[in-house]
């Protein structure tokens, strides 16, 4: 195997190598733990011993016992006192010194220290689903569970969480999950919880996730006037509420926050630094009003940074239209746009996503809803569509 590397920096694999001594062109070379740097003996080849970084141990492929011949790293006025018959088995203090700045210098050891330093963005193919999470009544749920738990989704979204005026939860009107601070969920469907955990349970969905509010008006409007009544302490509603419901229901990750009619960025910004506290994450859910959600995002992740880890952008409905890469800058924060089922069939939607991904680099994306094509076959066709298009 043969490495060809510029003349300031190298790497194996993005490995870091270390060498046998300060070489001249053709020296042999040996990878070595980071922060080690043991001179090979004159004449054997340098042997692979491995390579550590931030306590983990990884290897370069096809690389033991094997000569990699690289290209020269010092100035011409060091061969001389570095040839092969008058190397000393240490490097001298000058001699280490010298090569570990010209690595620490070099632009790939720059690109390499940012790899490590900087994880892998990840991002979260999503699923809007209501009834057929829960609903026993009309749907077959263990089987809309195993589906979605299969589906290639990253992440299910239930939708959608009501707030009324006395702080308590439900799912659309109709399942009770919170009253008076207490959660209540487990008499109307004793299952629900477990089936939360159940969607994880094959290492596929990552997140699940509850959805506040929707075009409703109501909902946002509740969480203002308690918010400004009350406040977002210990003995507020909107605390208990939230604090049960994630005692009762641990898979649960994150909340959704579907404000349509609202917009009271102060409240908002409380009761989000809130939830976050109490160990949940904010994806903020617009449609319209781009300006507004860019300061929810910012002042939250101020006041509790890394709180809002993605924002769900509707590009469907009254979002239809709507373009991730056009006056949705959230910074850091990714943007996973949605696109509903009744706009584009799965291949369609890959083609949708892979455009916005090479636009601006989407790293996710979720469907509008799981309502309508539950059970026939779609679910895995639309996550196999999301995943392939923001890759």
């Amino acid at each position: 195997m043969q490495l060809t590397v510029g003349s300031t920096g190298f790497v194996c694999y993005g490995l870091i190598v270390a060498v046998d001594s300060c070489p001249s062109q053709g020296d042999t070379w040996m990878l070595l733990p980071v922060g080690r740097i043991k001179p090979g003996t004159a004449g054997k080849p340098a042997r692979f011993i491995g390579l550590s970084i931030n306590g983990s141990s990884t290897t370069c492929a096809n690389s033991r016992q094997r000569d990699f011949k690289m290209t020269r790293l010092l100035p011409r006025f060091f061969q001389g006192s570095l040839s092969q018959g008058n190397r000393s088995p240490v490097f001298s203090l000058f001699q280490l010194v010298t090569c570990l700045l010209m690595f620490a210098l070099s632009a790939p050891a720059q690109s390499l220290f940012e790899q490590l330093s900087t994880p892998a963005p990840q991002g979260f193919t999503g699923i809007f689903g209501g009834g057929p999470f829960y609903k026993t009544a009309n749907f077959n749920v263990p089987k809309n569970i195993a589906e979605i738990e299969h589906s290639g989704f990253s992440e299910a979204i239930v939708w959608s969480v009501e707030v009324n005026s006395q702080g308590d939860l439900n799912f659309n009107g109709e399942f009770p999950l919170t009253s008076k601070g207490v959660y209540v969920g487990g008499k109307t469907y004793p299952k629900f919880a477990a089936d939360m955990a159940t969607l994880k349970q094959a290492g596929i969905v990552k997140r699940v996730t509850f959805s506040i509010g929707s075009s409703n008006y109501g909902d946002w409007e509740n969480i203002t006037a308690l918010v400004k009544a009350q406040g977002v302490g210990p003995k507020s509603i909107l605390y208990k509420d939230f604090k049960a419901l994630k005692k009762a229901i641990p898979a649960l990750d994150a909340l959704d926050f579907d404000d349509e009619n609202s917009y009271n960025l102060p409240t908002t910004v409380r009761f989000g630094v809130m939830v976050g506290k109490l160990g949940y994450h904010v994806v903020p859910d617009p449609y319209v009003n781009a300006s507004y959600w860019q300061s929810v995002v910012s002042e939250i992740n101020q006041k509790l940074p890394g709180t809002v880890d993605g924002v769900h952008l509707q590009a469907y409905a009254g979002g239809f239209g709507n373009n991730p890469c056009s006056g949705w800058d959230f910074g850091k924060v990714p943007v996973f746009p949605g696109v509903w089922d009744q706009n584009y069939t799965p291949s369609q939607v890959q083609t949708v996503m892979r455009g916005w991904h090479n636009e601006c680099g989407i790293i996710g994306g979720f469907m509008w809803i799981y309502d309508d094509f539950v059970g026939n076959g779609l679910a895995k066709k639309y996550a196999i569509a999301i995943n392939k298009g923001v890759k």
